[in-house]
């Protein structure tokens, strides 16, 4: 009986050692779920925006702003259940930057 307890005991040990190195592993996930829900139309693919004619007396510092010009892109095709719309726009810095 005491034989039986001793290896009853052993494999108790076994188990409890295999689980703490189980507990060392390490699962990461990653991903994004997008929904591109809307179709640019096409009189919205390529236009250009007229900012009007600025001084340089308007931009004293890096930062500054151009009054603001409104303009439309147009959105078509939107799935079913679209509330809004995030744009972003891009564009090349003048490395120069003559006005500060």
């Amino acid at each position: 009986m005491k034989y039986n307890n001793i290896i009853f005991l052993g494999l108790c040990l076994g188990l409890t050692t295999y689980s703490a190195l189980s507990a060392d592993s390490v699962i990461k996930i990653s991903g994004r779920v997008l929904d591109y829900g809307c179709t640019v139309s096409s009189d919205s693919l390529n236009f250009t925006v007229d900012l009007q004619k600025n001084s340089a007396r308007q931009f004293p510092t890096t930062g500054s702003t151009s009054p603001a010009v409104p303009f439309q892109i147009t959105l078509s095709e939107c799935s079913k259940g679209t509330t809004g719309v995030r744009v972003a726009f891009n564009g090349i810095e003048d490395a120069e930057n003559i006005l500060c």
